[in-house]
């Protein structure tokens, strides 16, 4: 499922980026923080995706966020 969320960003990100940003990085941040082993590969290949579409971006977005989420997202970042 996190594929095709992941398909949507892409393509919806050129023509609505605040859309994505809304909903598809909230999605994101909420996987970063599961312990759940069977979402691991797919939060990091769908994180991964948003990566390439907002940079730097996907951290600043993050600013709000807790300090061990924003560390577990830069780590899932790393790893990929």
């Amino acid at each position: 499922m996190l594929d095709r969320l992941g398909a949507i960003c892409v393509s919806l990100h050129p023509s609505k980026p605040g859309l994505v940003s809304k909903h598809g990085l909230s999605v994101a941040y909420t996987l970063v923080d599961e312990n759940k082993p069977e979402l691991k590969q797919a939060t990091a290949a769908y994180v991964k995706v948003l990566h390439s579409l907002f940079g730097i971006g996907l951290f600043e977005h993050a600013l709000k966020l807790s300090a061990a989420t924003q560390q577990r997202l830069h780590d899932v970042v790393q790893d990929c």
